[in-house]
C-alpha cells in the first residue's frame, strides 16, 4: 500500500511544485558557476575549484535538499491532515506506517532528484566549459558523503518530521531531537574542514549520526504503527 501512496505523493510533487523543480534545479547551478568563475578569474582553478566540487557534493546539495523539502513538506503531510482527506488515498485499511514511508520516500526521491542532477550537470559544465585544464571530480569521501549519507539522513529527517506531523502530543519531544540532530550534522561536517574538503573522519561522523537517526525514526515508526491505524471509508 505504500508504493501506491508514494506514487500518488510523487504525480502531486511534480504537478504542484513544477516552479520550484525548475529554481531548486538552476539557483544552485547558476550560484556554483559564478563562484567557479570568479574563482578561475583569480587563478585558482585546481586548488580553489577542486575545493569547490567537494563542498558542492557533500554539503553545498544537503542545504539544497533540506530546503527544497521543506517547501514540500507542508503539503505533502500536513495538507491531507488538515482536510482530513487521508482516506481518499485508501481503498483498504493501512497502516499509519505505511503513509508515514509512502510520504517520505516521496519527498526523498523528488529530492535526491533534484539534488543528483543538479550536481552531475555543475560537473559536466566545470569540466566541459574549461577543457584547457585539467579534469576536475571531487574526492571519494565527497562522492559518499553526496551519494549515500545525504539520502539515509534526509530520509530520516523527513520521516521524522512526517511522526511530528501526525502524532505531535505522543512525540512532542521529537521537535527538539530534530533540530538538535540536522544542527550536529553540520557540526561534524564542519569538524577539522578548513578547506572544506572533507576527510574520511567527518565522513565516518557523518555516517554515524545518519545511522542513528535512522535508527531513531524507524524504531518510532515501529512503535506508532502498533497503536496508530488510518481505516479507509
Amino acid at each position: 500500500m505504500w508504493k501506491k501512496i508514494l506514487k500518488k505523493e510523487i504525480r502531486s510533487i511534480l504537478r504542484e511544485k513544477a516552479q520550484y523543480l525548475f529554481v531548486y534545479l538552476f539557483l544552485p547551478i547558476a550560484i556554483f558557476g559564478f563562484t567557479f568563475y570568479q574563482t578561475v578569474k583569480m587563478g585558482g582553478y585546481g586548488f580553489m575549484g577542486k575545493i569547490l566540487v567537494n563542498f558542492s557534493v557533500s554539503h553545498f546539495s544537503l542545504s539544497w535538499f533540506l530546503l527544497f523539502s521543506f517547501i514540500v513538506l507542508p503539503d505533502v503531510f500536513y495538507r491531507d491532515k488538515l482536510q482530513k482527506i487521508l482516506e481518499s488515498l485508501l481503498t483498504t485499511p493501512v497502516a499509519l506506517s505505511e503513509v508515514l514511508i509512502g510520504k517520505s520516500l516521496a519527498i526523498t526521491l523528488i529530492s535526491l532528484l533534484i539534488v543528483w542532477l543538479e550536481q552531475v550537470l555543475m560537473l559536466l559544465g566545470v569540466n566541459l566549459l574549461y577543457p584547457n585544464y585539467n579534469l576536475l571530480f571531487p574526492d571519494l569521501p565527497a562522492i559518499l558523503i553526496g551519494f549515500f549519507i545525504i539520502p539515509i539522513f534526509g530520509f530520516s529527517f523527513i520521516l521524522i518530521t512526517g511522526i511530528t506531523a501526525f502524532s505531535s502530543d505522543k512525540y512532542r519531544i521529537l521537535s527538539f531531537i530534530l533540530p538538535s540532530a540536522v544542527m550536529g550534522f553540520f557540526f561534524f561536517s564542519a569538524y577539522k574542514m578548513k578547506t572544506f574538503q572533507p576527510t574520511w573522519i567527518v565522513f565516518y561522523i557523518d555516517a554515524f549520526i545518519s545511522l542513528v537517526l535512522l535508527l531513531i525514526s524507524l524504531t518510532l515508526l515501529m512503535r506508532l504503527s502498533k497503536e496508530d491505524t488510518i481505516v479507509a471509508r
